[in-house]
């Protein structure tokens, strides 16, 4: 499992990213904003996976803006 060095949120796995650019394309180039319902949607989905453990997580842990900044990059 990824860790921080105490800074941060642990970086993407393939399977996260893999469900962000699966919802990047459903947008057909026009990035959701925070507030979309989709990038609620994966946030959720993400902050259940146990891909992570507890203790590498930040109150900030796939939340939407985390999550609609990553479809930008």
């Amino acid at each position: 499992m990824a860790v921080t060095k105490g800074q941060g949120n642990p970086r993407w796995t393939k399977d996260e990213t893999i469900l962000a650019l699966e919802l990047y394309l459903e947008a057909e180039g026009k990035i959701p904003s925070k507030s979309d319902i989709r990038v609620q949607e994966l946030s959720s989905l993400l902050r259940s996976f146990p891909f992570h453990a507890e203790y590498a997580r930040s109150e900030t842990f796939r939340n939407p803006d985390g999550v609609a900044f990553k479809l930008q990059i």
